[in-house]
């Protein structure tokens, strides 16, 4: 029986390293620990607000897996260098800072937690962001795949 399972298994594991979530997240993984440690070690050691580690952090890490991402994650024959690729993935890590930031305020000033469970407050609000940053690299990286039609659908599949 279990000779079944493993060759099943095993297929699925390849099928699910095909998705572009799962690539994100693996060339993520990263970028997640190096905007976690920075905005830590800004905080703890060098007495930074959380909200200000974050918006260093955050668009620190997002340059560096912007070539993660356009090279990998959603590799192409037309992976290539781009500026307003770049520049769209740094206006993605902006929208999820906002969003981040807004949890961090949430969790500090509205629940109350102030400067208790900093770094556990830091990790939900990363995980908030990562998903939005997710969905709109996504789109943004994408762009080179399609073309921009803005009343009709091209008639053939690109």
């Amino acid at each position: 029986m279990s000779g079944s399972i493993r060759p099943r298994f095993t297929e699925l594991l390849a099928q699910l390293g095909k998705r572009s979530f799962l690539r994100f997240f693996a060339a993520s993984l990263f970028g997640l620990a190096f905007d976690i440690a920075l905005a830590s070690i800004l905080h703890h050691v060098f007495g930074v607000s959380l909200i200000a580690s974050a918006a260093v952090s955050l668009p620190a890490a997002a340059v560096l897996m912007y070539f993660g991402h356009e090279f990998w994650t959603f590799r192409s024959a037309a992976s290539a260098l781009s500026l307003s690729r770049l520049a769209g993935t740094l206006a993605s890590a902006l929208a999820a800072l906002l969003v981040r930031s807004g949890v961090l305020y949430t969790t500090t000033e509205l629940v109350g937690l102030g400067e208790r469970y900093a770094t556990l407050q830091l990790i939900a609000a990363t995980g908030v962001s990562f998903v939005l940053n997710y969905l709109l690299v996504r789109q943004i990286i994408g762009r080179r795949h399609r073309r921009v039609t803005f009343f009709f659908r091209p008639l053939s599949p690109e």
